[in-house]
């Protein structure tokens, strides 16, 4: 017996010790065992009748509220509630059930109550709503819920037995729907300000998040979120398609579209302004033109409209590349032409210059070469008189349709610290070789090499241009390319000498006017070593900036040992 009781005194302590929690899901274990016991006063089926007590379940572990548990039967016949206070949350248009079971009720009445309106009860002989049915366990059945159907729900007894009543909450969603505030296309003139927007509705309240389709400016971040969205000085690049979508968790989200056209002035843009052609070859001529309303568009050389026939004919690709088509080319072809586009707003032109002179050279790559003078085939002296004789090697092509004459290579050292453009006019002066061409090749492309044998000056920095003439006349001056005649340097260095000085660069703090760059001694040096041409060694000194990185260094392993170590 002592046993028995410090057995029971053991259990009581660990049940004091349950969360609130746990205790209330012992409880919903002993009512499902009691419910299921007695199905034949529910009218619900076991699924059902769990799918309520589990939804019971969630709110008060969600709420820590506890469930009102059934009450014991009164001996005496007094009327008691045996069903517990439900939390249910329902879509529009699900039907719901809300339990009332009662022990005892004899002759007493029950009515059911939403807010102050009675909608059933058991001495009620026409229900408020025909979607509202009592069911004869008392569970009051309401199909078709819309979101009106949100509220509390009270189950009251009346008659001798009065108290409290007992009372069932119900949250109901609806899916998300959007109404425009403007219509659902509408045109704008170019300068001016619109407003588009869209109202949300639904239960939660759904979180707006617009988009835009073909337009060419993004929705500003600030306004992604708001109901209405304002575009201030609209221009062409605003027009497209603006979705508003609009989603609370509840089915699919609702989709509203506006589409904003702007009308403006046309726009022209020319892929090339300068275009080289062959006579007897096929040419083409292209504008962009952007236009809304759509414009006409004309192609002029100087006051007069270009005729058109089978060998010039006008050629529109997509929606706004327009096309002059040349085939095939006569010598009388090469003029400046004018594209011209005209609409209800405006017109725009812009000029193409069509000419069969070269395109500009393109100096592909260079290489330096130190031999000494005055050696045998296996590089002994073979007298007092030896010296180093400088050879740089370059190569560049052009584009042409016809035979090249000759070229024009213009060169010159480099000031310290000093990289110029081509301009006549700098000093130093530019000097000037003029190269033959190569006989003409059935090829588009011409390529040519030049190697210089004198009148370059050791260890410098050199810069060069190159133009092209043929019977049209001199082509425009190519980029100006960098050599130098340090030892053994050529392009292929070159290039691995800027990827190293761009990394270093990108691993240069910014802010740090105090960091020496490299002079161009040790650019030259680096190309001409063989570091440089494995492109693994970067030799110059950061100085400053190098010296500051070991005193952050030496004070981080300080303090890693202080805190870490000890």
């Amino acid at each position: 017996m002592k046993s028995s009781k410090v057995s029971r005194h053991y259990f009581f302590l660990l049940f004091c010790q349950m969360s609130s929690l746990s205790r209330a899901l012992l409880g919903i274990c002993v009512l499902l065992f009691e419910v299921r016991e007695s199905q034949e006063l529910s009218g619900l089926s076991w699924n059902a009748y769990t799918t309520v007590i589990t939804t019971a379940t969630a709110a008060a572990a969600a709420t820590t509220t506890p469930v009102i548990t059934p009450e014991t039967p009164d001996a005496n016949g007094i009327p008691q509630f045996h069903s517990p206070q439900v939390k249910i949350t329902v879509k529009n248009g699900d039907r719901i059930l809300l339990p009332c079971k009662i022990h005892n009720l004899g002759d007493n009445h029950v009515i059911w109550r939403h807010g102050t309106n009675v909608l059933a009860g058991t001495n009620v002989s026409t229900f408020a709503d025909e979607r509202i049915e009592l069911l004869p366990d008392l569970t009051l059945e309401i199909t078709g819920v819309t979101v009106d159907d949100e509220g509390e729900y009270e189950c009251i007894l009346t008659g001798e037995f009065q108290r409290p009543g007992l009372i069932h909450s119900v949250t109901v969603h609806d899916a998300p729907k959007v109404s425009l505030i403007t219509p659902t296309s509408m045109a704008v003139i170019e300068g001016e300000d619109v407003e588009i927007g869209c109202i949300p509705h639904g239960n939660p309240l759904p979180r707006i998040t617009w988009s835009v389709r073909d337009a060419y400016i993004p929705i500003p971040t600030q306004m992604l979120h708001l109901h209405r969205i304002t575009l201030e000085k609209v221009t062409r690049k605003h027009a497209g398609l603006y979705v508003c979508s609009a989603d609370n968790g509840v089915g699919r989200p609702a989709i509203g579209a506006v589409y904003v056209r702007v009308l403006y002035t046309p726009e022209i843009e020319v892929p090339k302004i300068r275009v080289h052609g062959g006579v007897g070859y096929k040419a083409s001529l292209a504008c962009l033109v952007y236009a809304d309303p759509p414009a006409e568009v004309k192609w002029r050389i100087g006051e007069k409209v270009v005729e058109l026939s089978d060998r010039i004919y006008k050629e529109t690709v997509g929606f706004n590349e327009h096309n002059l088509i040349l085939s095939p080319v006569k010598d009388y072809d090469f003029q400046t032409y004018t594209c011209e586009a005209n609409n209800s707003r405006g017109y725009d032109i812009r000029h193409i210059e069509f000419t069969g002179v070269p395109n500009p050279p393109i100096i592909r790559r260079w290489e330096t070469q130190i031999l000494l003078k005055g050696t045998n085939v296996e590089g002994k002296a073979e007298g007092t008189n030896i010296k180093e004789e400088i050879n740089v090697k370059l190569l560049w092509d052009v584009e042409c349709y016809s035979r090249l004459s000759y070229y024009s290579l213009h060169f010159r050292p480099v000031k310290k610290n000093e990289i110029n453009s081509f301009n006549e006019d700098t000093i130093p002066r530019w000097m000037e070789l003029t190269i033959p061409a190569d006989p003409s090749s059935a090829s588009f492309l011409h390529t040519k090499t030049y190697t210089f044998f004198s009148g370059l000056q050791p260890s410098t920095i050199y810069e060069t241009a190159i133009k092209a003439r043929n019977r049209y006349g001199w082509s425009p001056i190519s980029d100006v390319c960098y050599f130098s005649t340090f030892p053994n340097s050529s392009s292929i260095k070159q290039q691995e000498f800027q990827d190293s000085l761009k990394k270093w660069r990108e691993q240069t703090r910014s802010g740090k006017e105090d960091l020496e760059l490299p002079s161009r001694e040790e650019i030259a040096e680096f190309i001409s070593s063989q570091s440089g041409a494995d492109g693994v060694v970067f030799p110059f000194e950061m100085k400053k900036a190098y010296h500051g990185f070991s005193l952050l260094l030496l004070l981080g392993c300080v303090v890693w040992n202080y805190l870490i170590l000890d």
